[in-house]
């Protein structure tokens, strides 16, 4: 008797794959996003977590605007993370699972 297999969801993760392929821009607020934020600290937005260190953040200037040692500071206290360089690449990991994994049953 054959074995039915359904490779749909690997043919979605492909066509997945295949859409992240390149150079794509991505909105900040993708790669911090609230299911991120929530997840790695007691936060629920990235909005509230840099309230949370006393700044606002409306627009890139304002990001860049912060100073990095009060900032990895924060982020040491609030996170498991060592510093905001180190958060924005596991934001980043998250964001890919995301996109890649985007559309499979479960």
């Amino acid at each position: 008797m054959p074995i039915k297999s359904d490779l749909s969801d690997l043919k979605r993760i492909s066509e997945n794959a295949q859409a992240l392929d390149g150079t794509t821009p991505v909105l900040f607020l993708e790669i911090m996003s609230p299911e991120f934020i929530s997840s790695v600290s007691r936060f629920d937005s990235f909005d509230s977590f840099a309230k949370g260190a006393g700044y606002t953040v409306v627009t890139d200037d304002d990001l860049k605007a912060i100073p990095d040692e009060p900032w990895d500071e924060f982020i040491r206290s609030e996170t498991s993370f060592e510093n905001w360089t180190e958060m924005q690449k596991a934001g980043g990991a998250e964001y890919l699972k995301r996109k890649l994994f985007a559309g499979i049953g479960g």
